[in-house]
């Protein structure tokens, strides 16, 4: 079954993405979860049994939004590298997401003439992130 959105992010930041679409995608934008594909969601990553890959790139070519959510442990991963080529190849319509220390310079060239939207501290798209310790 095709999904409306693929949420592209790294394992190593399931407390961002999992935010994203709790607070943002299903609470803010009324977008229902079996509509959004991500790996590491409860009710919306592969089932059981099916070979992920298959899941992952199906979920690509199919999907009408592509988010990636882009840190440094997503620059650091072959596995969302190969997910925003994909999402470039696929001509589907993309939104980057960058978080610091990522900046426009370090975006990647792929992202670099796109308009990229930067959550920061100063005004935190994941506000999460910037509890006081």
């Amino acid at each position: 079954m095709a999904k409306t959105i693929f949420l592209s992010h790294s394992s190593k930041d399931k407390v961002i993405s999992d935010y994203f679409i709790d607070d943002i995608l299903v609470l803010g934008l009324s977008i229902k979860r079996k509509d959004i594909f991500c790996t590491s969601a409860d009710g919306t990553k592969p089932e059981s049994g099916e070979d992920w890959r298959e899941s992952i790139k199906d979920a690509l070519i199919n999907s009408k939004i592509v988010i990636l959510l882009i840190t440094s442990n997503y620059k650091e991963s072959e596995m969302c590298q190969n997910e925003m080529g994909a999402a470039w190849v696929c001509s589907n319509k993309t939104i980057p997401l960058i978080l610091e220390p990522i900046n426009y310079e370090t975006v990647g060239v792929i992202q670099q003439t796109k308009q990229v939207v930067k959550s920061a501290p100063s005004r935190p798209l994941f506000p999460v992130l910037w509890r006081p310790l």
